[in-house]
């Protein structure tokens, strides 16, 4: 029997230094997790083994907001400012930022979350089965106040050059919503199995087992969920829980929410998932070994996944094309927030939604493998591997509201006030005129500006070819070598789409966006590690100066990662973020720069704007950025001061050559510095801000 607790701190510290505001990109954290666990294995009789667990875990994630200032202080008539963090961007041209999604109100409490499992090993003849359970129990207490702060954008959209709009006080967009504690989410988790590992004969061995694993849908402790139906908003159906709802938005209580009660989605009890592997030992000698495997696995989106997020929880609203020092000029009634979101509450116009499928399916893997292993001599171990692996119902974000490309000419604009003249039809000032819904409806298609719905449609695949070379400790040296090609391919993933409820993708055409996966498609991953131990010299000076000591290298060498070139504006006028819209490739000509640095990765004359109203021919991730290299070392040497003492020293270097492992370019068509590498990814597998090099010592006194 067993039981340990523990707690943990994490502090994160704020990159703001208290006087540029250029430095506001993450706020302060204080992470506090409580972890406790208590296990007992017994032996029920000859041969059988319960294992027994019981646990519960505790999270509690605030982020302090940086006091920088609020909009009124800066001259914007925004008087709802529940923190002084606001965030701006600019783009095109040399553009900046002021915060981030890090640098946001917002407070995570998980837990507590006990769960409890029992597995039983039963030892028959030939066979080994094994059958067991498990139960868990999740909550989460999410307040957040994302865009609450308020964000506005700068892209050109006015003048060309967004430093220019910004100078000028012409945004294109205004976002802002309320703090509100939007997710009280909470889920069952139950899983059970049964498994057997049968020896056929001496060389062969079949592990074959189903687990039951149903999807059991989260609920919301207040019924915080809402859900978009195009059928009832065509038949001008309203919600009866929020009466003033607009049309074909329903609730939890709504006679329309199938789901029942305060869950998201339907309950889905009659999963099961095979899985099949068998080991054959061709030679009957233990030489080698011949593996293959193939199972069914299942994964389930997190708590705060396709939740009502936006309008009336969260209550984002967005505005196109205003002026800076009066951001809500043109809403109707002038600044809506703070809301109060009761039985009574006027819905706002213009709001972003999110919706999800009330009939979701879980993200479903089937992996499969196949391992050839052979030992050569006594000390070396040859491997070579197939590891594939095919999903299905992928989570990813679909737009169901884009505006609708009428043409550069004039028109007359159905509206909620009755037909208007438009001198050019399609323009980013009348967007939310354009978009589907209120073409199909002006009055109830008012209430909608972006409406991005969280589907369980996409697929991906993964395949790759994993080789290894093994060597056992001896004559003082190890070492463990890998090779890895593969490749990734897939739609977009995407769980949350974010308040404002851009999708990221084409609209109606998920295909249209299925690319290399963004961070998992690496084609190329080479990994080396190795100890060299010096040997003990006969001669007393070498002895005392070069026996006995360590050397641990460490190198890693992978191919670059993918990207996608963006236009950087909404040059299709369908309502998307410009970071989502692609150019044309033109055709004959290299992408790449003729000599590819970090001043010039890129050839700006491959790319071109597509015509008004269109999207661009060039894929997403279709491009590749520089590789990386990284060395790290750790040296080690025990000196023996008497008996049973001894002192050991250990040094350990990363990025030891101090090598720069250039990012992924400037990708924004619209950017000054589009192109150019203004990061590096040293030191973080190439996922995330890198480092110089960093050398550490320690010395361990032992007795």
């Amino acid at each position: 029997m067993f039981g340990r607790f523990y707690i943990t701190n994490l502090e994160v510290p704020s990159t703001y230094d208290g006087k540029n505001a250029l430095t506001l990109s993450r706020n302060r954290q204080h992470d506090r997790i409580y972890a406790l666990a208590i296990g007992d294995t017994y032996l029920i009789g000859s041969g059988i083994v319960s294992s027994f667990r019981i646990g519960a875990n505790r999270s509690y994630i605030p982020k302090v907001v940086d006091d920088f200032g609020k909009w009124t202080d800066f001259g914007v008539n925004a008087p709802y400012n529940p923190a002084p963090s606001p965030s701006l961007s600019v783009s095109g041209g040399n553009g900046f930022s002021i915060g981030s999604g890090s640098s946001i109100i917002n407070t995570d409490a998980g837990g507590p979350n006990p769960s409890i499992s029992e597995d039983l090993s039963w030892i028959r003849g030939k066979h080994q089965i094994g059958f067991g359970g498990t139960y868990f129990y999740s909550i989460l207490n999410y307040i957040s106040g994302v865009t609450s702060a308020g964000s506005m954008s700068f892209d050109g959209s006015t003048s060309g050059l967004g430093l220019a709009d910004f100078l000028l006080g012409k945004a294109s967009q205004w976002s802002q919503g309320n703090v509100q504690s939007y997710l009280y989410s909470r889920r069952h988790y139950y899983g059970a199995y049964v498994q057997d590992s049968w020896k056929a004969t001496p060389r062969f061995t079949v592990n074959y087992g189903l687990r039951w694993e149903p999807y059991i849908a989260y609920t919301n402790k207040h019924g915080w969920l809402m859900h978009f139906d195009q059928d009832l908003f065509a038949q001008g159906i309203r919600s009866t829980t929020y009466p003033n709802g607009p049309a074909g938005l329903i609730f939890p209580g709504d006679p329309q929410w199938t789901p029942g009660g305060n869950r998201i989605a339907h309950d889905r009890w009659n999963i099961f998932l095979p899985r099949l592997g068998v080991v054959w030992d061709p030679k009957g000698d233990g030489s080698m070994a011949i593996r293959a495997s193939a199972g069914i696995f299942t994964d389930q989106a997190a708590l705060y996944s396709g939740s009502g997020m936006a309008q009336g929880f969260g209550s984002v609203i967005t505005q196109r094309n205003v002026n800076m020092a009066e951001p809500w000029a043109s809403y109707p009634g002038g600044n809506p927030l703070p809301v109060v979101f009761d039985r009574n509450y006027k819905f706002s116009q213009n709001a972003a939604y999110i919706t999800a499928n009330l009939h979701w399916h879980p993200t479903t893997v089937n992996q499969f493998a196949v391992s050839i292993q052979k030992q050569v001599r006594t000390d070396w171990l040859l491997a070579v591997n197939y590891i594939g692996n095919t999903t299905s119902h992928l989570a990813n974000a679909a737009q169901l509201n884009p505006a609708v490309f009428l043409g550069l000419g004039p028109c007359v604009l159905n509206t909620p006030t009755g037909p208007v003249n438009m001198t050019v039809c399609s323009t980013t000032q009348n967007t939310n005129q354009r978009r589907v819904l209120s073409l199909q409806n002006p009055q109830e298609g008012q209430y909608y500006a972006n409406l991005s719905l969280v589907d369980d449609g996409g697929t991906m695949s993964y395949n790759a070819l994993y080789t290894q070379v093994q060597k056992r400790l001896s004559r003082g040296t190890t070492l463990l070598a890998n090779y890895t090609w593969s490749h990734c391919i897939g739609d977009v993933f995407n769980t949350n789409p974010g308040n404002n409820g851009n999708s990221a993708v084409t609209p109606f055409n998920r295909r249209a966006d299925r690319s290399n996966c963004n961070t998992s498609d690496q084609r190329h991953v080479f990994n080396m590690s190795g100890t060299v131990q010096t040997p003990k010299f006969s001669s007393r000076a070498l002895k005392l100066i070069a026996s006995d000591w360590q050397f641990s290298p460490i190198v890693k060498i992978k191919s670059g990662q993918f990207f996608t070139v963006s236009i950087g504006t909404d040059n299709a006028l369908n309502g998307e973020q410009g970071s989502n819209q692609r150019p044309d490739l033109v055709l004959g000509v290299s992408p790449y720069a003729s000599k590819k640095s970090v001043d010039g990765w890129l050839n700006r004359d491959a790319f071109a704007i597509p015509q008004r109203g269109t999207l661009g021919n060039l894929g997403m991730n279709t491009l590749v950025g520089p590789g990386q290299v990284q060395i790290d070392m750790a040296v080690q040497r025990t000196f023996p001061l008497s008996e049973g003492k001894t002192v050991q020293f250990r040094g350990e270097a990363f990025n030891l050559p101090n090598h720069l492992n250039p990012s992924a370019p400037v990708s924004a068509l619209n950017q000054g510095a589009f192109g150019k590498i203004q990061s590096d990814i040293s030191g973080t597998s190439g996922l995330s801000p890198g480092n110089q090099r960093i050398l550490q010592f320690a010395l361990k006194f032992v007795f």
